[in-house]
């Protein structure tokens, strides 16, 4: 059913057409001229107009356009008495559907409306569309300036972090240079000094280069962080990396009367063994640090961390010790901040582990298959993925 409005001057074919059409099942309006026409028109949402061209008032050509301003997406259907050239390309300049010759024989009036009717129904779907693809597009174009905004928060956010590290770093050094610039003083004084001083200035020198070195590092944990770091390998050995790792966690080893044993092949690890890989010492250190000191702290009283150097297609470092991983943490055991069970933890060691070793093109896994055994490995490029068997304390 459309809704349509007749406009002709001639009140027997208004009748006549209106009867057809209702008949017909449609819902029509009628006018006698176009002032009338144009307020139907602009009061109500019709379909199809079904006008003549020869009205009082208005040329057939004005009468067109006063239609098409008045409903812009109406068909239209043309009636004249007189067809000629100029009436049909005035209806084809208007738009029309159709145009009819009077009389107008019912058939004719019902197929011209049924065909219009189609159309317009056709044309307000894609009307629709156009209006769906458009809203569509404005959502789009919102949700680009709402991400784009928000990425230039994150932008400014990171700066500001960036910003805040460098004081921080600064900050933390003036006072370094101190600690670091001391002990040199001593040893230059002139004053004897027993080897127990002498190794304890030593313990202090070596810490406070280690620390130093860590806030510089904390910058390149930000570049990998950011996709921007570059790495600048050169040949380390990571046994005597190891070795250091150890050394400097002395104190906890002691606290918790724990060992650390190296091994390399199955065997123990002698003076004369190296296990040199391509890397930065100083990344190499910070990642086998972390978690040789997340072993520690999981391990209980007693019992030995084990640090396993193998070879075949490769270079793997595995670190193993008794203690199970926390169910909690199980599943994101190398995400930021991932922690369990530890008063100062920040969950950062196993996730700038992991950093370090996809920087360094590694692969790291954690094994917790065997009950109560946790064993973390490193497998550094060519070397085979860590096979999964029963742990040995």
């Amino acid at each position: 059913m459309a809704k349509i409005l007749i406009v002709d001057d001639e009140k027997s074919l208004r009748v006549t057409l209106q009867g057809f059409l209702v008949a017909d099942g449609h819902n029509v309006d009628v006018a006698s001229e176009a002032l009338e026409a144009q307020r139907r028109l602009m009061a109500g949402n019709y379909d199809v107009v079904v006008t003549d061209l020869v009205m009082p008032g208005l040329s057939g050509g004005d009468l067109l356009k006063a239609i098409r301003a008045s409903a812009p997406n109406a068909q239209i259907i043309v009636m004249t008495g007189v067809p000629t050239v100029d009436t049909a390309a005035e209806a084809v300049r208007a738009g029309a559907s159709d145009y009819l010759t009077k009389p107008v024989p019912k058939a004719a009036i019902l197929r011209s409306v049924a065909t219009a009717a189609r159309i317009g129904a056709v044309d307000e779907e894609r009307r629709r569309e156009q209006e769906a693809k458009e809203r569509s597009q404005q959502e789009l174009r919102s949700t680009v300036w709402r991400l784009s905004a928000a990425n230039e928060k994150l932008r400014q956010a990171a700066a500001f972090r960036e910003d805040v590290e460098q004081i921080a770093r600064h900050d933390l050094k003036s006072p370094l240079s101190v600690i670091l610039g001391v002990p040199a003083l001593i040893k230059t004084a002139g004053s004897a000094l027993s080897e127990e001083q002498l190794s304890l200035l030593r313990l202090i020198e070596n810490a406070g280069q280690r620390l130093l070195d860590m806030i510089n590092l904390s910058l390149d944990l930000f570049s990998m962080e950011q996709g921007m770091y570059t790495l600048r390998p050169e040949s380390v050995d990571l046994l005597r990396v190891a070795q250091e790792v150890i050394s400097h966690n002395g104190p906890l080893m002691r606290a918790k009367k724990l060992s650390a044993v190296i091994q390399i092949e199955g065997r123990p690890a002698t003076a004369t063994d190296a296990f040199v890989v391509p890397g930065e010492k100083l990344l190499c250190y910070s990642m086998l640090g972390n978690l040789f000191k997340n072993a520690l702290e999981a391990s209980p009283a007693g019992e030995p961390v084990n640090i396993r150097f193998t070879r075949g297609g490769g270079m793997s470092v595995s670190i193993h010790n008794r203690g199970a991983v926390p169910e909690s943490v199980k599943d994101r055991f190398f995400e930021k901040f991932s922690t369990a069970g530890k008063e100062h933890g920040t969950g950062l060691g196993t996730y700038s582990a992991k950093m370090i070793a996809v920087i360094h093109g590694a692969q790291i896994e954690v094994d917790t298959s065997a009950p109560d055994f946790t064993t973390v490995t490193v497998c550094f490029p060519g070397a085979p993925a860590p096979a999964v068997s029963p742990a040995v304390p």
